[in-house]
């Protein structure tokens, strides 16, 4: 066959080489990411594509001759027109070079201003993680599910939001509850498109490789984790279980992946009312206060007026970049339909909901 010539660019991820087939006009690319090179191997996830469409997705060591020669073997039974042989060798010793060369450390750079990149602006960052916690029965996995529907398709309801294809990983309930809210939410937004769910039983870590293939199949670009506890799959405050856990997260944010965490509330604040002031931190160790890029807390309280009513509060936490934005939504339940609708001044709505606790005889605990 006649192909042109390997093109190579690097991201975040990894590598990208893209070729085509002359003949046939048919592209072929190679994604190369999540690289670990140790002392006996530089092992690499790989995916190939056909035309946009994935064909193989595997690990691959880039200094066995076995490794390649084996994958070179499977590409060329899907698709025998390449010399896959040569392709492989010539990506592999590529990417060798450019992580073997190690460049000199230098000086930061600050002549041009680096700017964050936001899923939802001013809330949610892009290809890191940001975490919700609350008490239970809060509303996490309906406000989580309002994300992952506007994520889904680029609503604006939050702020300037980009548009992402969006997985649900599902711990806590079960697919026809979360499908009975998406459906109410559809209704009443009018939406046609959903986002894709798997129900998960087994820790993230353990399950990593299977969504990562996920990720790649269907070009997932955000992720909702609900919940950390049974994510981690062992004591929750132990740092060996919650360190494999945020490997994981942080391999799906290299992969270019923004995933949001839900979690509980620690137990010494489940009792406490509504405070602006709040020091209340998420349950577990200290990694689920430091490793997300931010932290909010869910409240809920219910509408005296109405029982279908609540109305959640979305209130910052902790933030490693700068201020950000308080939400309040009002949630109305319609019969079919679940209406989301935005308060213009969250902070108010909230001090109206303190003064109330705090003048009545009764202290309202959420």
């Amino acid at each position: 066959m006649a192909f042109s010539g390997l093109k190579m660019t690097r991201n975040s991820n990894g590598f990208v080489f893209k070729t085509e087939d002359e003949q046939l006009n048919q592209r072929i690319e190679l994604r190369f990411f999540n690289i670990a090179p140790n002392k006996e191997s530089v092992n690499s996830f790989v995916v190939v594509k056909i035309n946009d469409l994935t064909v193989h997705f595997s690990k691959l060591n880039l200094i066995n001759i076995q490794s390649k020669s084996a994958l070179a073997k499977n590409l060329f039974d899907l698709y025998n027109r390449i010399d896959w042989n040569k392709i492989i060798q010539a990506c592999s010793i590529r990417i060798l070079e450019e992580i073997l060369t190690k460049d000199e450390a230098k000086k930061i750079d600050v002549s041009t201003r680096r700017e964050i990149k936001w899923l939802i602006e001013k809330f949610i960052v892009k290809q890191n993680s940001t975490l919700i916690f609350a008490r239970g029965g809060s509303g996490k996995s309906l406000i989580a599910t309002f994300l992952g529907q506007v994520i889904q398709n680029g609503l604006q309801i939050f702020g300037k939001t980009e548009q992402s294809n969006t997985l649900y990983l599902d711990w806590e309930t079960d697919e026809d509850e979360i499908a009975y809210k998406v459906y109410g939410i559809n209704k009443h937004f009018e939406l046609d498109d959903t986002f894709y769910y798997m129900r998960m039983s087994l820790p993230l870590a353990t399950e990593l490789e299977y969504i990562s293939n996920e990720v790649v199949g269907k070009n997932i670009g955000f992720i909702i984790i609900d919940s950390a506890t049974p994510a981690v799959g062992g004591d929750i405050k132990d740092a060996v279980a919650t360190t494999s856990f945020f490997s994981a997260v942080r391999h799906l944010n290299k992969m270019g992946v923004t995933t949001l965490i839900l979690s509980h509330i620690s137990k010494q604040y489940i009792n406490e009312g509504i405070d602006l002031e709040s020091q209340s931190t998420p349950i577990g160790s200290i990694f689920f206060e430091n490793f997300p890029r931010a932290t909010y807390e869910l409240f809920s309280t219910l509408n005296s007026n109405a029982v279908n009513e609540k109305r959640l509060f979305l209130i910052p936490r902790k933030s490693n970049i700068g201020k950000l934005n308080m939400f309040a939504f009002d949630v109305e339940f319609e019969k079919e339909n679940i209406k989301f609708t935005k308060l213009p001044n969250a902070f108010g709505a909230l001090q109206s909901v303190v003064e109330a606790t705090e003048n009545s005889s009764t202290k309202i605990v959420l």
